[in-house]
């Protein structure tokens, strides 16, 4: 008739898989803990991360009383994962060196019979930048350069200007040279002739 019989300690158990029943209830799925760098973090609504935090640990579970060890897992960062990433039955996410940003976590879950809980859970994630990675830093860095650029541009053209300057005295110095010899040779020559 189809059962499959089986001996125990105490006795025979009998299983029926026609009778074996559908599970439609999606399982709950619930972020229990975060580590960072080897600490454990408060869950809260928006956890933020200081600057140059390294590594994260997410610990996810679903419930589900009939089979829990063939309870399957898809979790995606949401701003640094483009697709779902297929965890199987892991139950931890792991990532590291995330860019300064905010994001947001989640996670869903299939029970045994393939029904996917597609709600699952969220937790937002804010990575802070550390200073150099700030706009203000970006924006330190262009007015620095345009100063630069300015005080460069002082500077040549004070050099120029003294440049200028003394090519005028040395032209004034060889012009007077030059008068005060041709007054001398005029007069030789209107002593001469």
């Amino acid at each position: 008739d189809g059962r499959l019989w089986f001996p125990t300690v105490a006795g025979v158990a009998t299983v029926d898989p026609h009778a074996l029943a559908y599970n439609p209830v999606r399982p709950p799925v619930r972020i229990e803990e975060v580590v960072v760098d080897g600490a454990k973090r408060s869950l809260t609504e928006e956890l933020v991360l200081a600057p140059g935090t390294e590594k994260i640990e997410v610990a996810y579970t679903a419930l589900s009383l009939r089979m829990p060890e063939r309870v399957a897992f898809r979790y995606q960062l949401e701003g640094l994962d483009s697709t779902w990433i297929d965890a199987g039955t892991r139950r931890t996410a792991y990532y590291a060196h995330i860019p300064p940003g905010a994001y947001r976590f989640r996670v869903i879950a299939r029970n045994e019979d393939g029904v996917w809980n597609h709600e699952g859970a969220t937790l937002a994630l804010v990575m802070e930048p550390r200073f150099h990675q700030t706009g203000l830093f970006f924006a330190l860095c262009a007015a620095s350069v345009v100063l630069l650029g300015f005080v460069g541009y002082r500077l040549r053209t004070a050099r120029l200007r003294a440049e200028h300057k003394r090519l005028s005295a040395l032209v004034a110095d060889k012009t007077r040279e030059l008068k005060t010899s041709n007054e001398e040779l005029a007069a030789s020559l209107r002593e001469l002739g």
